[in-house]
C-alpha cells in the first residue's frame, strides 16, 4: 500500500476554500511495489526464488498485469521502455511515485520514478511539466523529526536533484543540489511558505 502527505500554502491553511496545495502520492501500491511486478506489466515474466507470495492473497497470474493500466501514463516514455528492455536494460528496486518539481512554475506533482540498468549505465524517465513543457525534476523527501541517510544507497539517488526537507516545525525547503533553495508559489496569495499538513494522512492501493 502506498502512502502520501499534504503540502499547503502556510497563508492560506486555515482556509480549506483557498490556497495552493499539493496531494503527493509515495512508494507502490500493491499491484506494483517491486520489481518483479514492475517486469510484469511490461511483459518480462521471470520466477524469482520467493519464501512468500508478492499478496496475502496469493501470487495474481501473469496475465492479469496485460490487462491493467500500464504504472506509466506516458506513451513516449512507454515506448522508451519496451526499447530498453530489448537493449538488455533490466529494472531496478528502486522504484515508486515521488515528488517531481518544475523549476519554472514552481510546483509539485507526483509520478512514477523507475531505473533501468545496463553495464552501470542508467536510466530513469524524464517527465514534462503539462503547463510550461519544460522537464520536470525528481525529489527526495527528507524528514527532519527521522533519522535519514540519503548517502546509504547511491544507486537511489541517481538522477534526483533536489531534496526536500520537513522540518520539525513542519515547514518545508526545496535544496538543490548545488545547495540553492527552490521556492513553492501559491497561486492564490503569492506566498513562497509552504508546511506539511500532519493532519492528514493518505493511504491508497
Amino acid at each position: 500500500m502506498g502512502t502520501g502527505i499534504i503540502i499547503r500554502c502556510s497563508s492560506c491553511c486555515e482556509d480549506d476554500r483557498k490556497g495552493t496545495y499539493y496531494e503527493l502520492y509515495l512508494g507502490g501500491g500493491m499491484m506494483c511495489f517491486c520489481k518483479e511486478q514492475l517486469e510484469k506489466y511490461y511483459g518480462i515474466n521471470k520466477k524469482y526464488d520467493r519464501k512468500a507470495p508478492l499478496l496475502s492473497t496469493g501470487d495474481p497470474p501473469d496475465e492479469l498485469y496485460s490487462k491493467l493500466y500500464l504504472p506509466v501514463e506516458d506513451d513516449k516514455l512507454n515506448a522508451e521502455i519496451f526499447e530498453n528492455i530489448k537493449k538488455g536494460y533490466e529494472f531496478t528496486e528502486n522504484l515508486g511515485y515521488i515528488p517531481f518539481y518544475c523549476e519554472t512554475c514552481n510546483n509539485l506533482l507526483s509520478l512514477f520514478y523507475f531505473q533501468m540498468k545496463l553495464d552501470g549505465s542508467y536510466y530513469i524517465p524524464k517527465y514534462y511539466c503539462y503547463k510550461c513543457k519544460n522537464p520536470l525534476e525528481p525529489l527526495n523527501i527528507i524528514w527532519e523529526n527521522y533519522a535519514n541517510d540519503i548517502e546509504k544507497d547511491a544507486s537511489e539517488n541517481i538522477g534526483i536533484k533536489y531534496n526536500m526537507y520537513i522540518k520539525k516545525d513542519n515547514t518545508v525547503k526545496i535544496i538543490s543540489d548545488k545547495n540553492e533553495e527552490e521556492k513553492l508559489i501559491c497561486r492564490w496569495c503569492k506566498n513562497d511558505k509552504f508546511i506539511y499538513d500532519e493532519e492528514i494522512v493518505i493511504n491508497w492501493d
